[in-house]
């Protein structure tokens, strides 16, 4: 059911300053049949219609668009507008691609306002973004959490639930990282279920909460068959994108080209055995 559905994120491409059309480029030709995109493409342009057409020639599907801005709450509010800014352009680059979802995190709580009211601060703002999205054709806006100890707003099952409650936008959904939940030090399978229909998005990162480690697919201490299997019961047929952040940690290698090919093929072999 997934092997169609199989996506690879950017991210680790960029964080080694790849050529964004090489990365993905790459990225189609281990086999993925999507991509999840970092902007602006190409960097320093404004121009989009080149990458529309590399991917419409490599035949990829764009699973998401990640704002890359994380200041929802924050006393400087050129940090916040700045967020606001860039989420703004992931919409309108995942509208002009065709794509339906884009992806965005909390961001820490900022020095300076109380837990509390950087929580309420940043569902207020992330409100108005969701429906600034949905004006645009974007009906999923995920909401990624990221685990201890980087002391994000929403960094656990019970906190995104509750902010999306105070939300209160429809069209706000999860993306469960795996990981990220493993390392929070929750059961990324029990995520799953307690989500169900909330999950929209999930990213294929491997990852050991001891030690605080991201690792290659497969080397870490995510469960996959029961995962990926967990996924299928809840009804998610939906894109699983490869996010490998392994080389962050400098204890894994950082070849973007080899952390795609190592994971495609990880996910190819599992997955025909559920």
């Amino acid at each position: 059911m997934f092997l169609n559905k199989l996506g690879c994120s950017t991210i680790h491409y960029d964080s080694i300053g790849y050529v964004y059309e090489e990365a993905i480029r790459d990225i189609a030709r281990v086999g993925y049949r999507g991509v999840e995109l970092h902007p602006p493409p190409p960097p320093k342009s404004d121009d989009k219609a080149p990458v529309r057409r590399l991917l419409a020639k490599l035949n990829l599907k764009v699973a998401a668009v990640t704002c890359q801005r994380w200041n929802w709450a924050d006393r400087n509010t050129a940090r916040v507008q700045d967020t606001i800014s860039s989420f703004k352009k992931s919409v309108l680059l995942a509208q002009y691609l065709d794509a339906n979802k884009v992806l965005t995190e909390t961001g820490p709580v900022p020095k300076g306002i109380g837990g509390r009211k950087a929580f309420v601060e940043a569902a207020q703002n992330i409100a108005r973004a969701c429906d600034f999205a949905s004006d645009h054709g974007i009906e999923n806006v995920l909401l990624e959490c990221v685990p201890p100890p980087f002391n994000y707003i929403v960094d656990n099952t019970k906190k995104f639930l509750n902010f999306r409650k105070i939300c209160g936008a429809s069209n706000l959904y999860a993306n469960v990282d795996a990981s990220n939940y493993l390392m929070a030090g929750e059961n990324p399978e029990q995520v799953l279920k307690i989500y169900g229909t909330l999950v929209k998005g999930i990213h294929v990162k491997d990852g050991k909460r001891k030690g605080g480690q991201w690792t290659p697919i497969g080397k870490g201490k995510v469960n996959w068959p029961a995962f990926l299997q967990t996924a299928k019961e809840i009804g998610y047929d939906d894109w699983l994108v490869v996010e490998y952040e392994g080389g962050l940690t400098g204890k894994y290698y950082s070849d973007p080209e080899k952390a795609s090919a190592d994971s495609f093929r990880f996910l190819k072999k599992l997955l025909l055995r559920i």
